[in-house]
């Protein structure tokens, strides 16, 4: 079930303008105006083959919550475990080749402070260059342990990654 704000990513997606004749929003073609709202939020990962996804653009929360501004940065190289590098292009390519959305929940235990939960929701773009793509996605800390405050770090390399939940946006969704 989405969050708050997975929802408002959701509207804010299907709201984009589409080229004619394109299913998707085109990440070259997203205004400043059309995410405002909501675009201290957002993050966009932009995918140049062969397997690079690189962080074109991260908003304020999204560097508070990661602890870092990873903008122009390799997302799988700099954020995620060598050993779940695979796995997370492949979930995060499944959105582009479906099209779909996805929100994932990782578990994150961090040193001296209680588990937290970070949801990530994200959903597809086109690209104007021939091979890639982009994802247009929010992460927040949603629920937090009983007495627990906020420490605003999301630890993604050290985390336990809950099978994904794919969200149909009128293309179906991937088999499990």
């Amino acid at each position: 079930m989405l969050t708050e704000h997975g929802k408002a990513l959701h509207q804010t997606w299907e709201a984009l303008p589409r080229r004619s004749g394109e299913q998707l929003p085109v990440w070259q073609d997203i205004k400043a105006a059309c995410i405002a709202p909501i675009m201290k939020h957002l993050w966009v990962l932009e995918y140049q083959p062969p397997e690079a996804l690189i962080v074109r653009f991260m908003g304020s929360e999204v560097v508070r919550i990661g602890g870092q501004d990873n903008t122009g940065k390799d997302f799988l190289r700099t954020r995620t475990a060598p050993e779940n590098r695979e796995k997370m292009l492949k979930i995060y390519s499944t959105c582009w080749q479906t099209p779909c959305g996805a929100q994932l929940t990782r578990i994150l235990r961090n040193k001296g402070q209680d588990t937290q939960l970070l949801q990530t929701v994200f959903f597809p773009l086109a690209h104007e260059a021939d091979g890639q793509w982009a994802l247009l996605g929010m992460s927040e800390i949603v629920k937090i342990a009983p007495n627990a405050e906020d420490a605003g770090i999301a630890d993604y390399a050290d985390s336990e990654l809950l099978p994904p939940e794919f969200i149909d946006i009128g293309y179906g969704t991937p088999k499990p």
